[in-house]
């Protein structure tokens, strides 16, 4: 489409040059009126040529767009298992809501759940973000930072009640979260 339109204007300015300039020596005052004609379409195409290249600053590059898609992981244990999804916002830090179930797909009345994320390979040590409870078995997590992008290992832990505690984990690819 750019091309296109960088083409048409130099073909304006070609005709200009070989075809209406000639005419302008040797034709005088009347062959005046094509060639103003064609310098203002010249400059008007490259008016509409400039306003399109400043509009362009207004899309964001494509990686911003990828970054948008929320992440899920689902993780399953014998006792329970946890559905955890990450939301990233644009220039903020991401959410995770952690649903966690029982080994029946059955609400799990949880007294604590902490989301531990750990990334050896790059030499990131565990981090822990305790849950706050959202909703009956939703457990939220504001400003869940993931700084690298790669595999990281992902745990779950499920406090029931004072004596038992469950754990589900596994090795999952994460992008970097700002």
């Amino acid at each position: 489409m750019q091309a296109r339109r960088r083409r048409v204007l130099l073909g304006l300015a070609a005709g200009n040059r070989y075809r209406l300039v000639p005419r302008l020596k040797s034709g005088g005052a009347a062959a005046a009126r094509p060639l103003a004609t064609a310098i203002a379409l010249e400059f008007i195409t490259a008016l509409v040529i400039l306003a399109l290249v400043a509009l362009w600053r207004f899309t964001p590059p494509p990686r911003a767009l990828a970054t948008s898609a929320p992440i899920s992981i689902h993780l399953h244990g014998e006792k329970a298992m946890a559905q955890i999804e990450i939301e990233r916002a644009s220039g903020q830090a991401g959410r995770a809501d952690v649903m966690v179930l029982d080994g029946a797909f059955q609400p799990l009345a949880a007294k604590e759940v902490t989301l531990v994320l750990a990334n050896p390979a790059a030499g990131i040590e565990p981090m822990r973000r305790v849950a706050a409870r959202a909703r009956e078995n939703v457990w939220s997590i504001d400003d869940l930072r993931v700084p690298v992008a790669g595999r990281w290992n992902v745990r779950v832990e499920i406090l029931i009640d004072d004596f038992e505690k469950v754990t589900v984990e596994d090795e999952v690819a994460l992008p970097r979260v700002p």
